[in-house]
């Protein structure tokens, strides 16, 4: 999905299961996937190639491949238990199954950098099917709805 529904799902998460967080914090942490591995490949390809679609060097798009892993999920983890806001890697996590799913062959990489083929090729490319665009905002609409509702955000 797009960075900023990550952001916005990030929010839904920690508002959820912790009613005193920051959503910035909520949203930084849904996004930072893409903040950390999309923006180079993004760049170098708009700035140097003219196009919004990644033509980028090797290194950056293994860059994405490794902020998309479990080996991130992990080395946050870990970081974040030492600032007692180890509940901050679930908008991050999120992220990347809801990438795994909307990004055809993504999940294949999920144990970047090991070369460990689980054999999947499956997820659906969201940017041609606006049909998953429109389900998942609204779902996140709705959730971000029932939050105010329940005065948690």
């Amino acid at each position: 999905m797009d960075i900023f529904w990550h952001g916005l799902s990030g929010i839904l998460i920690v508002k959820t299961f912790k009613k005193n967080s920051s959503a910035k914090l909520g949203f930084l942490f849904g996004s930072l996937p893409d903040i950390l591995g999309g923006t180079g490949p993004f760049l170098y390809s708009l700035i140097l190639k003219g196009t919004i679609f990644w033509q980028a060097p090797t290194v950056l798009i293994n860059i994405y491949f490794l902020t998309h892993s479990i080996l991130a999920i992990l080395i946050l983890f870990l970081v974040l238990l030492l600032f007692k806001k180890e509940y901050l890697v679930l908008p991050y996590s999120f992220h990347l199954v809801i990438d795994y799913f909307t990004h055809k062959g993504l999940i294949s990489q999920i144990f970047f950098p090991l070369k460990i083929n689980i054999g999947a090729r499956f997820g659906i490319n969201w940017w041609e099917n606006y049909f998953i665009v429109v389900f998942l905002y609204f779902f996140l609409i709705l959730g971000l709805g029932w939050l105010k509702l329940k005065k948690n955000f």
